[in-house]
């Protein structure tokens, strides 16, 4: 389905001022030379330094051809050469490569840009008009094309075309690697004085296991910023021995302040995104109570050695009560179960799929998913050695009859 086209949304937040002690003018931007350079994932515009001026691209909704056309992407000049006032007023995509097949996506809407004719439109899923690629013409080492009309400058407007006397060398492609203010887990996050609209994340995922996250921004599509096969899980219940989580599978925006487990396959790099609004809560710590659990979300470094605290690792919440040093990054979260009655080694994380979370999947003997009793004991034995009862196996509540 086609529909208007907004644009694309990254996880690098441009902030326009710098703060001090905090963020640092990193924006930085590299020339792409070969089609081998594109990264799946990465964020991208299209720029041209001249000696007189600074050109970059805005949308605008245009008329052509007795048509009303979703947008145009307009050269506009200026005289800045500060590379984050280019990067904040320029029109950002990123590139997604999905089943073999290279997709543009706006990156302020997470809009797929598809075309009819030489004129963009939007479209809220991939097909074919979607589908773009890359290639070599005269002196530019690197254009974009749909079908095999190629990304141009026409008569002042971004536009595609067939003609062979284009103005291409007046269009090149950068990738955008770092702008504005950067979120970095290495460092504790510092609110910026001023308006900011974008922010770049730099982040470590760990890869086809459950991470912790929680942001001071809200992450419209995180797919598209954090990976497409990616998977986002809010937490909806717990108790003293399991903590449950549900897929968001209809709303993929993730909400400022709220605690997620994610998981998958994650883009390479660091994570671009505009920001519409940066949610200032004057707080280095966020907690959120769920049953007899407090999840501690923290833009700040600490260490929980030592402690009651409850810290994700290979997909389980062990205990730091026995470990000297533990800590724990900007952006993650740990949990505690207030009272200290609780002297639980780990704790599951469990999918909440009924009212009884209790599921009779087929165990095989080559399985090789751990299994673990249900207040959290890894049970060193196969299946088919194990009395009756309820397990976890696979963050799945597991009756064996």
């Amino acid at each position: 389905m086609k529909t208007k086209l907004k644009v694309f949304f990254t996880i690098v937040m441009l902030w326009a001022t710098v703060y001090p002690g905090c963020c640092q003018e990193v924006s930085q931007c590299e020339p792409i030379t070969n089609p081998s350079q594109i990264v799946d994932g990465g964020t991208y515009m299209f720029y041209h330094p001249t000696t007189a001026d600074q050109w970059y691209f805005e949308r605008e909704n245009c008329t052509a051809e007795g048509k009303e056309y979703k947008y145009r992407l307009e050269i506009k000049y200026g005289k800045t050469t500060k590379m984050d006032d280019i990067i904040q007023h320029n029109f950002l995509f990123k590139f997604l490569k999905i089943k073999n097949n290279w997709y543009m996506v706006d990156a302020k809407s997470n809009l797929f840009i598809s075309h009819e004719g030489c004129w963009f439109i939007e479209s809220e899923t991939p097909d074919k008009d979607c589908i773009v690629r890359f290639g070599v013409k005269k002196n530019n080492p690197c254009v974009v094309m749909f079908d095999n009309n190629v990304v141009t400058i026409e008569s002042n407007w971004v536009k595609l075309s067939t003609k062979t006397d284009y103005q291409i060398n007046s269009l090149n492609l950068y990738q955008v690697t770092n702008c504005g203010m950067v979120a970095d887990e290495d460092q504790d996050l510092r609110m910026p004085s001023n308006t900011c609209t974008t922010a770049t994340l730099t982040r470590k995922f760990e890869e086809s296991v459950f991470n912790t996250l929680i942001l001071p921004f809200d992450v419209p599509n995180y797919k598209v910023t954090f990976g497409w096969n990616t998977t986002a899980y809010e937490l909806v219940e717990a108790n003293a021995t399991a903590l449950y989580y549900e897929e968001k599978n209809t709303d993929l925006t993730l909400k400022a302040h709220t605690p997620y487990l994610i998981r998958g396959h994650f883009f390479s790099g660091n994570y671009i995104t505009t920001i519409p609004v940066l949610d200032d809560m004057g707080k280095n710590e966020i907690t959120k109570t769920i049953g007899p659990v407090i999840i501690h979300g923290i833009y700040e470094k600490k260490d929980m050695g030592q402690s009651d605290a409850f810290i994700l690792y290979q997909d389980i919440l062990r205990c730091c009560r026995k470990v000297k040093s533990m800590p724990v990054k900007p952006y993650h979260w740990y949990m505690t179960i207030p009272g200290g009655a609780n002297q639980a080694k780990s704790i599951c994380i469990i999918e909440k799929r009924d009212a009884t979370g209790i599921t009779f999947p087929k165990v095989t003997e080559n399985s090789n998913a751990p299994i673990y009793h249900i207040q959290g004991t890894p049970m060193n034995m196969p299946w088919d050695a194990l009395p009756k009862g309820i397990y976890i196996i696979n963050h799945q509540k597991v009756i064996k009859p």
